[in-house]
């Protein structure tokens, strides 16, 4: 009896030792899409995030509720989605739009890519997606509104123009 209570107190504080380096991890940069070899302060939190989605069917309804509640994604798919909604969200910081280039990458992700794969997918992409594309002024149409698009001002002289002068001969 003794050891199963021993076991049981490992279990436990090995658990809120996973669940506090996932929260730190979340709280610095937003998300809970930890890279597989992440160590968060020392603790191997990518072997832990793998691990509780290995065991995702045989763990307490409990620990399920708790990582659902902090936003915990149940698969590698999901952890790309968010990598790359996270770059998107860099690029439109830095650049003031959501109009990626299809070759642009973005901190290692292809976000031109992954823009294209959204826009085609739009029809079958859940609604809190959606939403969160919308709120940060995601195109759908890929097309730049004529007010977007940046203004080029005119030259204000002649000596300003792009005409090439002839050299006089000599």
């Amino acid at each position: 009896m003794a050891s199963e209570k021993t076991q049981n107190r490992r279990s436990e504080d090995a658990w809120n030792k996973g669940i506090a380096a996932l929260l730190a991890f979340k709280g610095r940069v937003g998300h809970c899409a930890v890279p597989r070899q992440h160590r968060e302060h020392g603790y191997r939190l990518g072997q832990w995030v793998a691990v509780q989605r290995y065991n995702r069917a045989n763990l307490a309804s409990t620990r399920k509720a708790q990582l659902d509640h902090v936003g915990f994604l149940w698969s590698q798919q999901n952890e790309w989605w968010e990598e790359a909604f996270a770059a998107l969200r860099a690029f439109k910081a830095r650049e003031g739009h959501c109009y990626v280039h299809k070759d642009h990458v973005e901190g290692g992700v292809h976000l031109g890519y992954w823009v294209i794969v959204q826009r085609r997918t739009r029809n079958k992409m859940n609604r809190v997606r959606k939403r969160r594309l919308d709120k940060v002024g995601f195109s759908w149409s890929g097309i730049r509104a004529r007010a977007d698009k940046p203004k080029l001002s005119a030259p204000q002289s002649k000596s300003h123009s792009c005409r090439v002068q002839k050299a006089a001969a000599t």
